[in-house]
Parts: C-alpha cells; structure tokens; sequence
C-alpha cells in the first residue's frame, strides 16, 4: 500500500481515524508514563520526549491497520474515495458499486445521482446497466432507448445488445455490438465488450467456424479470459476437444494473472478450472465468487459444470434453478449444450428449459416491443 492510498482510505474513513487517534493518544499516556517512571525521569520534558514520539508511532500504526486494504482492491476503494469529494459524488460511487456488484447499492446511487441532474445521460445508461444485471430488462430496455435517443455511445449499445442477445435476437444484438465496436475502438475503452458479447452471440448462432475465427482475431489483440473462454466453447462445440482444453488452460492462466494484479476476478477462472476438471479448486473459487455476486452466472455454471462431471443431477438442477434468478438466458444455453442435453431424459430439466424458453420468449416480445415504440 503506498501513502497516497493510505491518505485516501484515511479520507474515506475520517471517524475511524479519530478514533484510532484518540486511543493512540490515551494508549502512549499510559505506556508512554509508566515506561518514564520506570526509566526514573524525573520531569515532564522527559516524560514528553517518550510520550510524543510513542503516541505518534501508535497512531500511525493503528490508522494503517484500520485504512489497509489488499491490493487486490485497492484501486476500487481509491475510486470511492475520491468520489467523496467531486460534485458527481453519487454517479461515481453507484460505478463502484456496480464495477463491485453490489447492484441494489449501485442502483440507489444512480437514482439520487438522476434526482440532481435528470439530463445525466452517463446515470441513466448506468442505472440501465444496473437493471440489466438485476435481471429487470423491461426498466433497463427503457432507460437504454431514452439514453440512445439523445446520444448514441458505446456503452448503451452494448446493454441494448446484450439484452437482445440474452432474449435470443442474436443477429439484431450483432448489429449493437458491430455499431458499439466502430464507436469505441480504444483499446482501454469499452470495445473489447461488444467483441465478446459478438462473439457469444456468434456462438449462439452455432456459426462455430465463425466464432473461432473471430475469437481468435480478437484475442491475439486483446488476451482476455473472458474472450479465451468463449473460444474454447467454440472449439468444444465443433469437436476439437485438445484445442478447447488448451483454450481452456489459456484462459484460467489469464485469469490468476488478472487476479493477482487487478481485482478479485474469481468469476473468470471458476468455469475454466470446471471445464478443465479441476473440480476442487473450480468449486472452492466459484463460492468465492457467489459470496461477492451471489447470481453470478459463470460461477453457478461453473458449480453446474462440476455437478455433471461427479454424476450429481441434484447439484446440476439448483444450480441452473439459479441460474433462472438471473436470466432465462443462461439456463437455455446451459440446456441447449450438448454436455448438458443428456440431461433432458428427466422429465424436471425439460420443464426447466420449457419454462427458461417461455419466459424468454415473453421477455422478446416486451423487449422489441419497447424498441419499436422508441
């Protein structure tokens, strides 16, 4: 932890510190004297020339204590510190949370930061955000179309994309995502998102030969385990099993080093470890996941995966139960794999899926309804 961030968790934690101080200060008094007395210093020039100095040395140390963070997350806690102290303080602390999943935090933030500036457009593509992963597309498909009526950015293409892609409108989310890509070509920007939403929904198009090709264009760029993954289900799904294991390993490899130097980023290497067996250290990761985002969808898959590697069905089903709880999405793709269809000889998964389709399909209709009347 270098002392900028320690100023800065110090600032975003000011009662804490004055209670670190103040029981440094009582602390070095009490030690501070009776180490005086018992040195035999006779006057108080002495004694302070031992209390100071001591005092001083507890404050630091207990403030460092209570303001130390892990690297791992140390930048978010430097961005919501900072945004204490800027007039869009609400719009940055709701990016925070939602960067950290913590999305009914995020969306209260987003609302007060609306409440004071309506016209925001970067709040109310963020609320959107924070609807879309809360799993109410109808709210976020509206607060998108007001967001694109007045400008056409990256971001709300992509949350418009994504939510077509997840009802199953593969080839209108391809346009988003193609739109989104020409829009933000920045390799620090937001395309490299519209690059994997493409590619998913290429791979749900099932254009295998496709997929692979883009993936693999995209990825020399832009080594992403998010990406990685995506071409090793590519690969699983055509039939090169050693190439998808390989892809398999790449992306859990990406994945530590992205752990190791940026933030917690278990989501990303649970399901690789799954796919790759590692059954153990998947299962441990993906709980680390849930407990951070308790929906997530790579860790339950993950968790789904794992379930049907030890022949456990009962493991499988609640986990993709779940999985509804975020997006009927997830459990189609899920049941539509071909690692997953033996499955559907029980009677249970195919009233799942049924219901995941369904609900999808209903979700479609609202959807582009909305789109339409825009």
């Amino acid at each position: 932890m270098n002392l900028r961030m320690l100023v800065h968790r110090a600032a975003y934690r000011p009662s804490w510190v004055v209670a670190a101080t103040a029981t440094a200060i009582i602390l070095s008094i009490f030690v501070g004297g009776g180490l005086a007395a018992a040195l035999g210093l006779p006057d108080a020039a002495a004694r302070a020339a031992i209390v100071v100095p001591l005092g001083a040395f507890l404050v630091s140390l207990i403030v460092f204590a209570l303001c130390y963070t892990p690297k791992s997350q140390q930048q978010l806690e430097l961005s919501m510190a900072k945004a204490r102290f800027t007039p869009r303080r609400h719009y940055h602390r709701a990016m925070v949370y939602l960067m950290r999943g913590r999305l009914d935090q995020s969306l209260k933030a987003f609302d007060r930061a609306l409440s004071r500036d309506p016209g925001d457009i970067e709040a109310r593509q963020g609320r959107a955000a924070a609807l879309h992963r809360l799993g109410h597309q109808d709210e976020a498909i509206s607060e998108i179309e007001a967001v694109l009526a007045v400008r056409r950015t990256a971001g709300a293409l992509i949350i418009r994309g994504e939510i077509l892609h997840m009802v199953g409108e593969h080839e209108l989310a391809l346009k988003d995502f193609a739109e989104a890509i020409s829009l933000d070509s920045d390799p620090r920007g937001e395309g490299w998102v519209a690059e994997l939403l493409a590619g998913s929904a290429v791979l749900s198009l099932r254009r295998l030969d496709a997929a692979v090709w883009f993936l693999t264009v995209i990825i020399a760029k832009r080594p992403m385990p998010w990406l990685t993954q995506r071409l090793a289900d590519a690969y699983r799904l055509r039939g090169d099993g050693e190439k998808a294991r390989e892809a398999y390993a790449q992306a859990a490899e990406q994945a530590r080093a992205l752990i190791e130097h940026g933030p917690p980023l278990d989501t990303a290497l649970a399901y690789p470890l799954a796919m790759l067996g590692e059954r153990q250290e998947a299962a441990h990761v993906a709980d680390r996941a849930l407990k951070r985002v308790p929906r997530d969808p790579n860790a339950l898959t993950a968790h789904a995966v794992i379930g049907l590697q030890l022949d456990d069905p009962e493991v499988v089903y609640a986990a993709l139960r779940t999985l509804m709880e975020t997006g009927q999405h997830f459990v189609v793709t899920a049941l539509t794999d071909p690692m997953f269809t033996p499955l559907l000889t029980e009677e249970r998964f195919r009233q799942l899926l049924s219901q995941a389709q369904q609900e999808r399909d209903q979700m479609r209709v609202r959807v582009l309804e909305q789109i339409a009347a825009s």
